[in-house]
This record gives structure tokens, C-alpha cells and sequence, in this order.
């Protein structure tokens, strides 16, 4: 008997969570996430080792465009595989998990990239109902076509930053510069100073004052 799993590949899953729920309690699977949400694929599968499963499948789930490689699933659960004993038989795929996958670690993943600025996009669940989603994407979309990588303006999705009536919410660091309602215009000045090494956009930023009880 071949028990299913299907694993949420990121953040986008980990928001639907309540309906990939309901999607895997209809078709008598389970529920993981490889990223951002709960429960994690290595504590689903440390779950179903526990309890004598024999034989798990592991179904890919990516409603977004910016989703994990394939070959990422297939590398945690490889790791899994390698790091006990008497693991149930797990397919991705069709294809058996042999634990010979590729590693966790890697030389082209030791060091910190050389950013000189690191962008936090806020993605508790205000500032995604208020289109966390479309800033994010849009971000991407503008480093893209300014030929900007993780080592040059790092950017990081978080959980909740905290001022959320002014959501959706980017911080930039290290100029602790905090902007709220952000849209494409804050975007794309975002983008533009750090290429011209420009002070940062004043329009929608949100006043900072460090060691102030914010209240509430």
C-alpha cells in the first residue's frame, strides 16, 4: 500500500495551505511543505518512518512561477534517505529515491553572496492579501531586466515585519529603510538606486525611529 504525500514546493503552496489540505484529505494523502510551511517534508517522512509506512510518494505541488527546481525535492529527499536507517521506499516520479542524490552542500553555496543591499519582502497575511504576491513577483521582474543577481541586491521573503496597515511592506538594509503600500513606481526607484548608488526613494517610506516603543 503506497502512501501519498503531496509536498508544497513554496511560499505560494504554504499560502493555499487550507486547500491543499482539503485537496489531500480527498485523495486520502498526506500534507508537506519543502519551504515556508508546516509540516516539513523531512517531519512528514520522519512521521510516516515512525509509524512502519513502506512505501510513499511524493508528489510535487507548484502553483507559482518562482517554485524550486524539480531536482530540489529529489535532494531532500535524498538526504532523508541517507541520514537513517530502515526508510520505507519513497518515489518521485516514478523514479526510487536511492539516496545517491545530489547534496545538500555544495562549494558554489559556502560563501555569503556580495550584495551590497538586502531587500526584505514582507509576506505575513496582511501584506499578502494586500498584494505581497504581485510585489514580489515584480521585484524579480525588474532585477531581471536590470541584470541584477543575489550578489548584487539580495532579496529575501519574510513572515511578518510588523506595520501592517501599511502593508504590502519591503525593507531595505543596511539603510534600515522601511516603505509601505509599496507598488511598481517603489520598485523600480528601489532598483534604480541601487544601480546608480542613489539615496533610496523617499515616496511611500515609513519613518524610522530605532528604540521607540511602537505601542500596541
Amino acid at each position: 500500500m503506497t502512501h501519498r504525500v503531496l509536498v508544497g514546493m513554496s511560499i505560494h503552496e504554504a499560502r493555499e495551505r487550507d486547500e491543499l489540505q482539503r485537496r489531500a484529505n480527498e485523495q486520502g494523502a498526506t500534507l508537506a511543505f519543502l519551504q515556508h510551511g508546516e509540516p516539513s517534508l523531512v517531519a512528514e517522512l520522519d512521521r510516516l518512518a515512525a509509524a512502519r509506512v513502506e512505501h510513499v510518494t511524493l508528489e510535487r505541488i507548484a502553483l507559482g512561477g518562482t517554485a524550486p527546481a524539480r531536482s530540489w525535492l529529489r535532494r531532500v529527499a535524498g538526504h532523508w534517505m541517507r541520514a537513517g536507517r530502515d526508510r520505507p521506499v519513497v518515489v518521485i516520479e516514478d523514479r526510487p529515491v536511492t539516496g545517491r542524490e545530489a547534496p545538500l552542500v555544495s562549494p558554489a553555496w559556502d560563501r555569503v553572496p556580495d550584495h551590497r543591499q538586502h531587500v526584505l519582502v514582507c509576506r505575513g497575511p496582511r501584506c499578502w492579501a494586500r498584494g505581497a504576491d504581485d510585489v514580489a513577483a515584480s521585484l524579480a521582474d525588474r532585477l531581471r531586466d536590470a541584470g541584477l543577481d543575489d550578489d548584487d541586491l539580495l532579496v529575501t521573503q519574510t513572515g511578518c515585519l510588523f506595520p501592517c496597515n501599511h502593508a504590502p511592506v519591503v525593507v531595505v538594509h543596511p539603510d534600515d529603510a522601511w516603505f509601505g503600500a509599496v507598488d511598481a513606481d517603489d520598485l523600480a526607484a528601489i532598483v534604480e538606486a541601487h544601480v546608480g548608488a542613489d539615496e533610496l526613494p523617499s515616496r511611500h517610506r515609513l519613518p524610522r525611529r530605532p528604540g521607540a516603543n511602537a505601542g500596541g
